[in-house]
């Protein structure tokens, strides 16, 4: 395309690396080209050999043709095998799967022991109960009249059920307990949080190219200027084209991927130096309220991008806010939320009179209608 200059001169704009960026571009393409060849997906031939098989020496490399399939379209087909094919399901930590646990044999059954313990977060207990075959044991069940089996089998099951009941206590209980490590774990993540790093408001030069950066606990700037040329076959040099400002402001965010951009510009040119330079400061200038503090306040709409857990970070505030104290201590906040559950032990009521209290509470309430026995799902 054509572009005019201040002075009214026409110049051509190249859509295409020039100079010493195209070099660069060019060792990076014949490097790429060399691992594909070591790869064996360039070759002469029309099938590609296995990464087992062993190379042959190549006659002649092509990168396209028409017979053969190219490599994009090598790539594309890897990926559709990868979608088509079903995804593992991913194990939390060190949750076992089922067919990882060991059946265990006791008497005329045997047991799968499917118990696991995530601290905080999830308790599974499942046990699949398998008859094993056993004539002796079984004889004088079915010597006995239908009624009566019926009518042992009504016992049993009750005796089952009550005990499935004392389990849905105990998880009940669990799950305050639970609570409790879930909530201490959300502070210990909180404070694990690492203090952003930043430049103290001072420009410093940055290890990319032709950049300079600006940070400090909750912004940063960057500017950049970097010449477009061409080399000259005629004048044996190479010539400038134009020069590039590219320049932004966002959070500096103590998560990197929660960072957000306020303001900027990519890839301004300029015809002159010295009118890039000049609007380069004017961005400084306009910008520099930002940098006078260590740790400015924080807009009230980022502040939870500077929060963990929904608490605000140290060292940071919120604009027309007072940062939040107290002098509660984390163990006696802790017995407040559970009773007494981080006294000592002579003090604690225990687990099977708190059950027991809970269990005489229940019987003195009216018994809600029972629902049809359905295995429930969960939604």
């Amino acid at each position: 395309s054509l572009e005019t200059d201040k002075n009214g001169v026409i110049e051509v704009v190249k859509a295409y690396p020039q100079g010493e960026e195209r070099k660069a571009i060019n060792a990076a393409f014949d490097n790429l080209i060399a691992e594909l060849k070591k790869e064996l997906i360039f070759t002469h031939t029309e099938e590609t050999p296995s990464l087992s098989a062993p190379a042959k020496k190549p006659e002649q490399l092509s990168m396209f043709s028409e017979d053969k399939p190219s490599v994009l379209g090598k790539l594309a087909a890897a990926k559709t095998q990868q979608k088509a094919a079903p995804a593992a399901p991913c194990k939390k930590k060190n949750e076992p799967a089922l067919s990882e646990v060991p059946m265990r044999k006791t008497g005329y059954y045997s047991v799968n022991d499917f118990d696991f313990l995530e601290e905080g977060e999830k308790l599974r207990l499942e046990h699949d109960l398998r008859f094993q075959p056993n004539d002796k044991i079984l004889l004088p069940l079915v010597n006995a009249s239908d009624f009566d089996l019926y009518e042992l089998r009504a016992f049993a099951v009750s005796g089952e059920k009550k005990v499935f009941e004392q389990l849905k206590e105990l998880a009940e209980v669990w799950e305050q307990k639970a609570a409790l490590t879930m909530l201490i774990d959300r502070a210990l993540s909180y404070k694990r949080v690492p203090q952003v790093e930043h430049t103290s408001n001072l420009w410093q030069q940055s290890h990319y190219r032709d950049t300079e950066i600006v940070s400090n606990m909750v912004y940063k700037m960057s500017v950049s200027l970097h010449e477009d040329n061409h080399y000259d076959n005629d004048m044996g040099q190479f010539v400038s084209d134009a020069w590039i400002v590219t320049w932004g402001v966002s959070l500096n965010t103590p998560d990197e991927y929660r960072t957000k951009k306020i303001a900027g510009q990519d890839r301004k040119r300029f015809s002159d130096k010295d009118a890039a330079l000049k609007y380069i400061e004017g961005r400084k200038k306009a910008y520099a309220h930002h940098f006078t503090e260590i740790s400015p306040p924080i807009p009230e709409r980022y502040a939870d991008r500077f929060s963990k857990n929904g608490l605000l970070l140290p060292s940071y505030v919120v604009e027309g806010k007072l940062p939040l104290t107290t002098d509660v201590k984390a163990v006696d906040f802790l017995n407040a939320l559970s009773d007494g559950e981080f006294m000592p032990d002579t003090k604690k009521p225990s687990v099977l009179g708190k059950i027991s209290d809970t269990k005489s509470q229940q019987k003195a309430e009216p018994a809600a209608p029972s629902k049809k026995k359905n295995e429930p799902e969960i939604t």
